[in-house]
Order: C-alpha cells, then sequence, then structure tokens
C-alpha cells in the first residue's frame, strides 16, 4: 500500500513507522531524535495522520476520511500538540513547556476517543521540559493507555531523563545526504545550479533546505552569518566582539531567544570549521559552503588541523552550556577569545 510521506531522506524509519501503521502494532510512546530542521515534526505529524485515518482507499494517508479532513484543518479532536508557548506580555516563547501543559493534555489523553479510535499527542521540543513537566509526563508514561500515542521529538536524548528515555521507543534521525537533498530539488523542477546551492547550504538538514528554498532573504542570511564567520575569525578581538553583538542585535532581546539564535549560531560556526578542516585534508570537494570556498582556503592555510578541531570540540562543549542558564553573550565570548 504506497504512502504519502513526501519526506527527504530517513527512509528506514519511514520504514519502519509503516511497518507499525499496517501491522496496527504501537508503541505507547516514540521519542524521534536527532538535530534541528532533520523533520522530525513533519514525520511525527505524518505518522499521527496515518494512524488516525480511517479511510479504506489504496493509499495511507487517504486524504479524503473525516479524519483527515479533520486533521488538515487542525480540528481533530483526537490528537493533540504542544510545544512551548508565547508570553501573553513578551509575546516570546517561553523558556520551557510548563507542568500546566502537561496537566491539561493529560486531562485531554484521559477522555474517550470521538472517532472511537486511538488519541495521539505531540509534544515538540520535549527536551525543554521544565523539571516538572518532566515529572508530570513520567506519571503518565508509567501508566500508559492501550489507545493512546505520545509522540515526543528532541534534539538530543542528553536533555531528558533516563526514565523518560526508557518508556519510550527512540527513533533516530540522521542527517541526509547530499545526494538526496540535490535529487528532490530537481524532482521539483529547480535548476542544477539552484539545487546543489540549496543542498550544499542544508548541510544535510532538509528542513533547512525547504526553508532556503521557500525564502531566498534566509537563505542571504544564513550565508552572510557563513560569511561574517570567516572575517571575525581574522580581526581582533574587540573586532570579533562587535561583530558578535551586531549579530546578536538588541539588548532587549528575551533571554530564550538568544538562547536559540546562539544556538542556531553555534551550528553555523561549526560547519564553516568543518569545511576549513576538510580543505587542510585536501579534501576540499566535500565542502558546503562554496560561497566562501576562497575564505575557507585562506583560513585553513593559516590554522593547523588540531587549530580546528579544537575549536569544533571547544564550540559543541559550549552549545551543552546554553541549556544550563548561561548567557548565551558570554558563551559566545568566550569561544571568540579562543578563536
Amino acid at each position: 500500500m504506497p504512502v504519502q510521506w513526501n519526506i527527504i531522506g530517513n527512509k528506514s524509519v519511514l520504514r519502519y513507522l509503516e511497518n507499525c501503521v499496517f501491522r496496527k502494532k504501537f508503541h505507547h510512546a516514540y521519542i524521534f531524535v536527532g538535530p534541528p530542521h532533520i523533520g522530525k515534526k513533519s514525520v511525527a505529524k505524518i505518522f499521527s495522520k496515518m494512524v488516525l485515518c480511517m479511510g479504506k482507499g489504496d493509499t495511507v494517508p487517504c486524504g479524503s476520511c473525516d479524519s483527515c479532513h479533520q486533521f488538515d484543518k487542525n480540528l481533530h479532536p483526537d490528537y493533540f500538540e504542544i510545544g512551548r508557548e508565547k508570553d501573553e506580555k513578551t509575546k516570546a516563547l517561553k523558556k520551557n513547556i510548563s507542568i500546566e501543559q502537561i496537566t491539561n493534555l493529560q486531562g485531554s489523553l484521559g477522555k474517550y476517543s470521538l472517532f472511537n479510535h486511538h488519541t495521539v499527542a505531540l509534544i515538540r521540543k520535549a527536551d525543554e521540559l521544565s523539571d516538572k513537566a518532566k515529572n508530570a509526563l513520567l506519571k503518565t508514561l508509567e501508566e500508559p493507555n492501550q489507545k493512546t500515542i505520545i509522540i515526543l521529538t528532541a534534539n538530543h536524548l542528553g536533555h531528558l531523563p533516563k526514565t523518560i528515555i526508557s518508556r519510550c521507543q527512540v527513533i533516530k534521525f540522521q542527517p541526509v545526504p547530499y545526494d538526496e537533498i540535490f535529487q528532490h530539488f530537481i524532482n521539483e523542477k529547480k535548476d542544477r545550479e539552484e539545487s546543489n546551492v540549496l543542498a550544499n547550504a542544508s548541510y544535510g538538514f532538509p528542513g533547512k533546505a525547504i526553508l532556503f528554498a521557500n525564502d531566498r532573504e534566509n537563505l542571504e542570511k544564513y550565508q552572510t552569518l557563513a560569511a561574517t564567520f570567516c572575517q571575525i575569525i581574522s580581526v581582533p578581538l574587540s573586532e570579533k566582539f562587535k561583530k558578535l553583538s551586531s549579530i546578536l542585535g538588541s539588548k532587549n532581546t528575551p533571554f530564550n531567544e538568544n538562547t536559540d539564535m546562539a544556538d542556531e549560531l553555534l551550528n553555523v560556526w561549526i560547519a564553516i570549521l568543518r569545511d576549513a578542516l576538510l580543505i587542510k585534508s585536501n579534501n576540499e570537494y566535500m565542502i558546503h559552503h562554496l560561497h566562501i570556498k576562497k575564505n575557507l582556503e585562506d583560513i585553513s592555510s593559516n590554522h593547523s588541523m588540531e587549530y580546528f578541531q579544537n575549536l569544533i570540540s571547544n564550540i559543541l562543549e559550549s552549545k551543552i552550556f546554553l541549556r544550563q542558564n548561561i548567557n548565551p553573550k558570554i558563551i559566545l565570548e568566550n569561544i571568540l577569545i579562543h578563536i
């Protein structure tokens, strides 16, 4: 039976979830784990729609039954989705998913299915649950309802308690090879040059490639961030701090938004350093940031392989500190001191 996934990459994950649907054998809880923009939320929503679909046709989800229509309109009575909410005063996203959200979700899951079917809940970025919310969720996972499926997405398993992880089926998402992303855009009637730019800039993350394809300004912003980092490496420390301040923007930006921005920035920096390392090791044909190839070659010639390896290691360590209430700007400035 054909499955309408429309997802780039992670075919083994999709086949596993298809088998769960066809055999009607589900785990009561799943964790979809992998880096941002890898497709976790998209797969979770399609999987949820497949579970709830009541169609008898040749495709899954059928797209024509009452369940599919309700799902597409975000009105399905047996599907619930939560993530960080916006603060009513600041309009910025709150730092965590609250215990109140989990409590409300538990109340919804405790009701009978209106379609006499499964009830499905998606908790986006579950690694952002507050401690109290994690404890409340654990109680639900310890007493699973046979007709309830809970899906958690997370960027890192290390941010979730082992007690929660042990009660879920862990599904790991991996970066997608260049060729698969490139071919997707060729199939979408993009020309080869644009497909090449999008596949390279995505660095293996399909969601990012699609974002860039739909928003040229976003792609240009990313390319500017990459070029700026090449400049940061080569200027005095005072200039490094000035460039960082211009990237981070207003001092009034909420702490959690600065944290998200800093995390994204560190991902860009790691990607640039890996390209420089590839050039250093005579593998320049594998680099992704072709628009700054000359800059990367200059950086590579001025530093040792050990320099790049240590810097990447330092940044990866700093990403952990970002989720520990340490000021993002201090973390970033500490990295710049060592560049």
